[in-house]
Parts: structure tokens; sequence; C-alpha cells
């Protein structure tokens, strides 16, 4: 249905959620047209490196969704200590590393506050440093 759909154009492309290597793999050896983007729950404590390398190979765009690990790795050691030597809040730190290794972010907020400050990601670096201390 969803070949039929596109060749349509009632939409652009396909997405896929929660998949792993094995069912991308599957997935693609079976399918017509090749998702595009695959959305998981991605973040320190749940850094998927070979789902993204897979991804990366595959040419599907990895975004995670609760980057912050529902709001819980904001109050981490880690992140804390990165978050005061960058100067910036603990969640554009997380936002931050999961963009440094090319995932996208889809951050979840109801506070404008929050929101606005979800997007100031792309005026500073985390350095190899800042990342292998949360990869840690």
């Amino acid at each position: 249905a969803l070949p039929i759909l596109n060749a349509a154009g009632k939409f652009r492309a396909i997405g896929v959620s929660n998949y792993t290597v094995e069912h991308l793999k599957e997935l693609l050896a079976a399918c017509r047209i090749q998702p595009v983007v695959l959305q998981v729950e991605y973040h320190p404590e749940l850094a998927q490196h070979d789902l993204l390398n897979f991804c990366q190979t595959a040419k599907i765009h990895l975004q995670a969704y609760t980057s912050l690990g529902s709001g819980e790795l904001i109050n981490r050691q880690e992140v804390q200590t990165v978050a005061a030597r960058c100067g910036r809040p603990a969640s554009q730190v997380l936002l931050r590393w999961a963009l440094q290794q090319d995932v996208g972010v889809i951050p979840k907020s109801v506070n404008p506050e929050r929101i606005i400050q979800n997007f100031q990601l792309f005026d500073f670096e985390l350095s190899q440093q800042d990342l292998a201390e949360l990869n840690a």
C-alpha cells in the first residue's frame, strides 16, 4: 500500500520507528521504497552506536526521541559538569550531543522558554572531552 500511495504523490518519504539493525536488514531486503528516517530513543544512556552506523551506511537518517531521557539525564553529574563548562543548560548539552553525531532530535516541551532554549543549539559545540564524558 505504501509504494502505491507514494507513487500517487500522497507522501514524499517513508519513516519507521523503533527498528533494530536486524529489523532494518529484513525491511531493506523486502521493500521497494527504502525508509529515509528511523525514530528511536537515543541518548547517552541508550547510545545505539551500531544502529547509528548501520543507518549512516544505509543512508537512513536517525532521529532521536526522548533525548533527555524523560528528563532524568539532566541531573546526571557528567551532564551537569559539561553543562557548567559550556555555560549551557543540561538540556542543550544532551541535544547537542546527539546533533554532533548527525542524529536529529525532536525534544518535547510545553514550556515556552524551554522550547526556545531547545532551538539554541547551533552556536556552540561540545569538545571531544565533553563527548567522552557524556559517553562514559
